[in-house]
């Protein structure tokens, strides 16, 4: 009996002396901290994917490199023949590639010309300037890779 009394009142006292487990719980989230580290990473991102495209473009033959390239631009607006095309040049981006950087106006739906925007591409792929949308900041960093190319924006 005195054993049984003995062997419950240790186990109580571990019980009761046992560390209770530790539970994880996430620090408080700042929305400004949380947005400016995803700012960061679009910009990151878009920044990455102009360097891989201008890359990817350095074993390309130089022959028609920028005709190739309007072309492909041109065929991504809606009225392709309409599209005008203005300050067209080619730099070198990232190790030893090379992007066509320029400015195209194309057609709306309703056949309105929407303004001119920048582009940067090569004749496998081409990406426009993001402009639509209320968060000026996103945009700057979707831009962050044509901007990092071929120079700050339109200045008119």
């Amino acid at each position: 009996m005195i054993r049984q009394i003995l062997l419950t009142v240790t186990a109580l006292t571990l019980v009761a002396c046992a560390q209770q487990p530790y539970r994880y719980t996430e620090p408080p989230v700042d929305p400004a901290t949380a947005m400016a580290r995803y700012y960061e990473e679009v910009e990151l991102r878009s920044r990455a994917e102009m360097r891989d495209l201008a890359t990817s473009a350095a074993a390309t033959p130089s022959d028609h490199f920028e005709a190739r390239t309007i072309d492909r631009a041109r065929e991504a607006m809606k009225d392709p023949a309409a599209a005008q095309i203005r300050k067209v040049r080619t730099v070198s981006h990232g190790a030893g590639g090379k992007l066509v950087c320029g400015e195209i106006n194309g057609k709306n739906s309703y056949g309105a010309y929407t303004g001119f925007s920048r582009f940067a591409g090569t004749p496998a792929d081409v990406r426009f300037e993001a402009s639509g949308g209320r968060d000026a900041r996103l945009n700057a960093a979707l831009n962050g890779g044509i901007t990092d190319a071929c120079g700050p924006g339109i200045e008119g």
